[in-house]
């Protein structure tokens, strides 16, 4: 099974994001309009897609119920 997770993209160098909370760059050939400051969606160290803090909050709220 595969997860989606949202992140917070700290800086991009050379195609790679830094991300907010994570030692670990990602990827953004599939999100190339993402920058500094944006939320997007990640698996696999790839963002597949940008979305907003308001979709990013929602989803980390259902992500947390799940853990508990």
């Amino acid at each position: 099974m595969c997860l989606t997770y949202p992140a917070k993209i700290i800086s991009i160098k050379n195609g790679l994001a830094k991300i907010e909370g994570k030692e670990l760059k990602i990827k953004t050939v599939l999100a190339p309009d993402a920058k500094a400051g944006d939320w997007v969606l990640v698996n696999a160290n790839l963002a597949l897609k940008k979305i907003s803090a308001k979709e990013a909050e929602e989803i980390n709220v259902l992500l947390h119920k799940v853990e508990e």
